[in-house]
């Protein structure tokens, strides 16, 4: 594995000043009326002063959402340099403060809201391990489902509504700009597969050390991820289109007791297609063609055979999956919770949320397939809650992980934000919004010497030494994530010679052991593709060597040389 960019030191004690002041936006009233309809038949009273005032807070609550970012408002710093009086131009990063004004006028337009009695928690609940519906911070989690309050507590942004409702805007953007003009399940589900593949970066975890509770959108900013994490994100975003996705693991040969994790599979016209998060690609077809069903593999080995290196197997045969597949449903809380049903329900048109999922009636779909023994749970949301409650300190770490995206440089964050709604390029000269131009400017101002020096000369006023004085990791993290990014922006927008560019010159040459080797290399590949040299796409995939991305090497060089066969 390669050597990870420096560790920042901890940072739980600053991020106060991070955090402005909160500021209550007034709702702006919307009034909603309908054209064309004649006064003798409407029958409907006209809406109460209460009413216009709450839609006028729901309103306002989707435009703060759909555009958080423009409130990291720009301001200047003054530091003193080495005895020079020097002005930086620094942004306000307001996220947080803006996403407790999104759950304050939720929650009065909640209040306005008619409620129906008798609503119950979805029982799939039930197939939780006990051990984890026992765990103290995740039973309490589970009783809060039915409150008809939006949640703002702050334990790494984890429990606060605001960032679930954040998060669906961004995987309904991707799933939008990712999807094409596709209609088809099956090509929407390859496209979305695709998009999560290039911009989840896979990572392993060092032996020993706890994974930390990402939660999907801080995977989605961070751009990286387990095997797991690119599952998840992968299910999240065919949500958004009406897809349905499931985890599959089936009993492991050497402990039955044990379950191993596999693939994820779209449901549609009663079958799952196999898709291979660590791999890379969906599991190829008879022939190589089309996407291979669960049904299909459990038939005929030799599908799964396609994907065998002469060097190392595929590690999964037919006969592991003859007696049925777990399908594990993604049903996080916020899911689950019935303030989310009634926000889901409420939304409509252009402003449609998807934030909750019936777990229940998708387990009972995926259990008519005669190859599904069971449909539960996917634990890893709530074994997340569990981390938290058991090991606090990872919520420091949590923080930690999104520091280079907050101060100085929110830039960053706007920039990744633009990346992930797809606003790659502006069309104006107004470039707040433009992905490419934000990360030449995150790029720029990392090298600045008046940043380095003066970042350098703030940390030790804030009580770090040279040492551990975490501005200089953050400026240098900060410009890697920003020459990174812009290959794959480079890509998005089919510039690939300029994504091969940023990739080899300013990833890989500039930062040999950097945070994005892997990706660069696996991103390299297919610039390389699109335009048709591949020779060196395939010398771009062979470097992917270490055991955990050896899949997701083979089936892109058979792409290539469809005629060499295993050995």
């Amino acid at each position: 594995m390669n050597n990870p960019a420096p560790s920042i030191p901890h940072l739980s004690a600053r991020w106060k000043c991070f955090t402005p002041h909160f500021l209550l936006l007034a709702g702006s009233f919307v009034l909603m009326g309908c054209t064309g309809c004649e006064p003798a038949q409407n029958t409907t009273p006209p809406p109460t002063q209460e009413v216009l005032q709450a839609e006028g807070l729901f309103t306002r609550s989707l435009d703060i959402l759909n555009d958080v970012e423009r409130y990291n408002e720009g301001f200047e710093k003054t530091v003193d340099v080495q005895g020079e009086i020097v002005r930086l131009p620094v942004e306000n990063f307001r996220n947080p403060e803006m996403l407790d004004t999104v759950v304050f006028q939720s929650n009065q337009w909640l209040r306005s809201q008619p409620v129906e009695e008798g609503w119950q928690p979805d029982p799939i609940l039930l197939t939780l391990p006990s051990e984890l519906r026992e765990d103290l911070l995740v039973s309490q989690t589970i009783n809060d489902l039915e409150k008809l309050r939006f949640a703002q507590d702050n334990k790494a942004w984890t429990f606060h509504d605001g960032w679930h409702l954040q998060e669906a805007i961004w995987l309904k953007e991707i799933a939008e700009h990712a999807k094409g003009e596709q209609a088809d399940p099956l090509a929407r589900a390859r496209l979305l597969f695709d998009w999560t593949i290039r911009n989840i970066q896979l990572v392993e975890s060092p032996e020993n050390q706890r994974i930390l509770p990402f939660q999907p959108w801080q995977v989605l900013l961070l751009g990286k991820g387990e095997v797991y994490h690119r599952a998840q994100i992968f299910t999240l975003l065919a949500r958004q289109l009406g897809l349905d996705i499931t985890y599959l693991t089936f009993p492991d040969p050497q402990n039955p007791s044990l379950q191993r994790s596999w693939v994820v599979g779209l449901l549609h016209d009663q079958e799952l297609y196999l898709f291979d998060p660590q791999l890379g690609t969906p599991i190829p077809g008879p022939e190589g063609q089309g996407i291979a069903t669960l049904s299909q593999v459990q038939k005929d080995d030799q599908l799964l055979r396609q994907l065998d290196l002469p060097e190392r197997p595929y590690p999964v045969e037919a006969e592991m999956l003859a007696g049925g597949v777990t399908a594990l449903v993604e049903a996080s809380p916020h899911a689950l919770a019935r303030r989310m049903q009634i926000l889901q329900a409420y939304s409509s048109g252009e402003n449609r949320l998807v934030l909750t999922v019936d777990a229940s009636e998708l387990a009972s779909r995926l259990e008519r397939i005669e190859a599904v023994k069971e449909a539960i749970i996917w634990p890893l949301p709530y074994e997340n809650i569990r981390t938290l409650s058991l090991f606090p300190a990872a919520i420091d770490r949590l923080k930690d992980a999104l520091y280079p995206f907050i101060y100085p440089f929110a830039t960053l964050w706007n920039a990744r934000v633009a990346h992930l709604k797809g606003k790659y390029i502006s069309e104006v000269g107004d470039h707040r919004a433009d992905a490419n131009q934000l990360y030449l400017k995150v790029r720029l101002n990392a090298r600045d010497p008046r940043w380095i020096n003066a970042l350098g000369k703030l940390g030790v006023q804030m009580g770090f030494n040279e040492e551990n004085n975490p501005f200089r990791f953050t400026l240098e993290e900060a410009r890697q994530n920003a020459s990174y990014w812009l290959g794959l922006v480079a890509y998005e927008t089919k510039s690939y010679s300029a994504s091969v560019n940023h990739l080899n010159t300013r990833t890989l040459a500039d930062y040999p052991q950097g945070i994005w080797v892997r990706g660069a290399h696996y991103n390299l590949g297919r610039a390389y593709e699109q335009l048709n040299q591949p020779d060196r796409a395939k010398q771009a995939y062979e470097k992917l060597s270490d055991p955990i991305s050896y899949a997701e090497r083979a089936w892109r060089i058979k792409q290539l040389n469809p005629t060499e066969k295993s050995e």
